[in-house]
């Protein structure tokens, strides 16, 4: 996952903080604001789960590729393969382990496996 820099800038009288933080109640509210303001900050920021349904692989037309690229294996005849939005192939258990560890682009192309390669716009 790549590292990013949030700046949040928040407009607030200063005497307006420092009557909040001075009142003990109001300094617990104040902290509550800004967490769940953060929260739903970072909540913005986080990855989307992708979902790639598995597919049976039966012949070299489901795929650009016959060999799954992660473990350098041929892909065989019935077994279960995922296919990305590029129309790359990959062992299904293979692709798993790669999306595990954030891993969001096709090994073969760089492609983003999140945007669709159709334009469904």
């Amino acid at each position: 996952m790549e590292n990013a820099m949030i700046e949040i800038t928040i407009s607030v009288p200063r005497r307006n903080i420092f009557s909040l933080l001075q009142n003990t109640d109001s300094r617990s509210a104040f902290t509550g604001m800004i967490s769940d303001l953060l929260l739903k900050i970072l909540d913005q920021y986080q990855p989307k789960k992708i979902k790639i349904p598995s597919t049976i692989y039966h012949s070299r037309e489901q795929s650009k590729n016959t060999t799954c690229t992660i473990c350098m294996e041929p892909l065989q005849v019935y077994s279960n393969i995922k296919i990305l939005p590029c129309e790359h192939g990959f062992h299904s258990m293979c692709m798993d382990k790669a999306l595990q560890y954030q891993h969001r682009k096709c090994p073969v192309c760089r492609h983003d496996i999140s945007i669709s390669s159709d334009s469904d716009s």
